[in-house]
């Protein structure tokens, strides 16, 4: 019975990872491809002195691929140089980058989320910044399950075996999902 449910719930889990991977992370993909091919144009821009028109054009397409709710995309579009936009455009795209390693592994994304550093024109942050410790929701039901559910289970789960406390925790598991459904 356990064991038709783990592999269910591992099949599900699979099948949902697939089609997250197939559509979510490919559009992602060519978002980080279309803001980088802006930017570079937009660099053109800056250097050569082109056409006003053709910048703002330009700085248009960036606006609507980015965050309008966002302070730090609103800083990119006010960028003053080719600079600067292109650190702050960096730094979108490292962060962008780190959400997409850390989504495609499961213990990282449960402890470990992606940050945005701000930009600094004196120094480029380091891999550190872009990444920060939390702790998860679910981490914090599991120890106080533990904590709760410990009394009620009974003295066949008390024990050294490592298969006594598999079974504890699913015990626990079980009735913690019991209790909230």
């Amino acid at each position: 019975m356990l064991g038709a449910f783990i592999g269910g719930l591992l099949a599900y889990l699979t099948t949902a990872r697939k089609i997250y991977d197939a559509s979510v992370v490919q559009e992602r993909k060519k978002w980080r491809r279309d803001v980088t091919r802006l930017t570079l144009e937009l660099g053109d821009c800056f250097r050569n002195k082109k056409d006003i028109l053709y910048k703002d054009r330009l700085f248009q397409e960036l606006e609507l691929r980015l965050n309008p709710s966002d302070t730090r995309d609103k800083e990119i579009l006010e960028a003053l140089s080719e600079d600067e936009l292109t650190g702050r455009v960096a730094i979108l795209l490292k962060h962008d980058w780190e959400r997409v390693k850390l989504e495609s592994s499961l213990f990282k994304r449960s402890f470990i989320y992606a940050d945005r550093p701000l930009y600094d024109a004196c120094a480029a942050p380091k891999k550190k910044d872009f990444r920060k410790f939390r702790i998860r929701l679910w981490a914090v039901f599991a120890s106080a399950s533990f904590i709760i559910f410990w009394p009620f289970l009974g003295p066949e789960y008390i024990s050294s075996t490592f298969f006594t406390w598999l079974n504890y925790w699913v015990a626990v598991i079980s009735r913690l999902f019991a209790l909230l459904c």
